[in-house]
């Protein structure tokens, strides 16, 4: 049986730039994730998922509402740095905009679950 040594390459974390992007996203998303299993497991009433302060209350959601959105968002940033990969040698330009959307994505995400949590 041959066992062959394959590593799978990142291009992008040879540059600090990128490097400090991925890290950052990570760790908005890790904040993300604790706000959402620890906050918000203890209720267990429904969650106010949507609201405006003309209409009030316009959507009602369950804990695993909550747990989605954050997964929602994991793979929207998992798709954003798989682009990023693909495009770094072909446009860089595209790569950093890719990455530089993630750390966007993440602090919305982050500002969202963070509402939610505070509202209930």
């Amino acid at each position: 049986m041959v066992m062959s040594n394959y590593h799978i390459r990142v291009n992008f974390w040879g540059e600090k730039n990128t490097r400090t992007i991925f890290i950052g996203t990570l760790t908005i998303l890790a904040a993300g994730l604790l706000i959402a299993v620890f906050a918000a497991s203890d209720s267990s009433a429904p969650f106010i998922l949507k609201f405006d302060g003309i209409r009030g209350i316009s959507m009602f959601g369950e804990y695993s509402n909550v747990l989605g959105l954050w997964l929602l968002g994991f793979f929207m940033t998992i798709l954003n740095f798989v682009l990023g990969e693909f495009f770094f040698f072909r446009d860089r330009a595209l790569s950093y905009i890719a990455f530089s959307t993630n750390v966007v994505l993440s602090a919305i995400l982050f500002i969202a679950l963070a509402v939610i949590v505070h509202i209930n």
